[in-house]
């Protein structure tokens, strides 16, 4: 008996559409709430760089003289935590062929824990190497976005960093537990309570 081929359209639009349809239904994203102090022992015990995505609010740094908003800023931010801030600004030199070596200063304020935690005056912060800003806005109390036009005016100066030595700066910050609303990682969306 021979085998026969036999010949068919697929229409792959309704085929991605079923597929998306059926997986909607039978995978869930895990979704874990999480309080924060269990929160700094889990980055505590991590080892390594890990890409996040993390959700914050945070007070504004928005100018207050003649500025009529009260706002919140709240940012959805994709990083990486657990990396070697000393490594990342060396490998940024190499890219940028500047052969000399990187050495940073000594912290202004809190202790550093570990490469992802930093405590001060008895809070934690978790330090966050910033790739790519997904989403920023000035929120009002009753809940408004301002636009560009409402906030700008009151966005402070910022000093450029000049102990790296680069171009392109190595971006990161220490965001306070008590600011992160989520944080997506290991393929779980954690929300961060208490």
């Amino acid at each position: 008996m021979k085998n026969k081929q036999i010949s068919v359209t697929v229409d792959t639009s309704q085929l991605t559409q079923a597929i998306d349809k059926i997986t909607s239904k039978v995978i869930e994203p895990i979704v874990l709430t999480m309080k924060r102090d269990s929160f700094v022992k889990l980055m505590l015990a991590s080892k390594g760089a890990e890409f996040v995505t993390i959700w914050t609010r945070t007070k504004t740094d928005l100018k207050k003289t003649n500025n009529p908003f009260a706002t919140v800023k709240e940012s959805v931010k994709n990083c990486i935590i657990g990396f070697d801030y000393t490594n990342s600004v060396n490998n940024q030199r190499n890219r940028e062929e500047i052969e000399e070596i990187f050495f940073p200063k000594e912290r202004k304020w809190g202790q550093r824990i570990n490469n992802r935690i930093v405590t001060h005056k008895g809070n934690f912060y978790l330090t966050a190497k910033i790739e790519k800003t997904l989403e920023m806005n000035y929120v009002t109390e009753t809940g408004e976005n301002l636009t560009k036009d409402q906030y700008i005016p009151f966005l402070p100066k910022r000093s450029k960093d000049t102990t790296q030595g680069v171009e392109k700066l190595v971006k990161y910050n220490d965001t306070g537990l008590s600011s992160i609303l989520a944080i997506k990682m290991r393929g779980q969306m954690i929300t961060l309570t208490g």
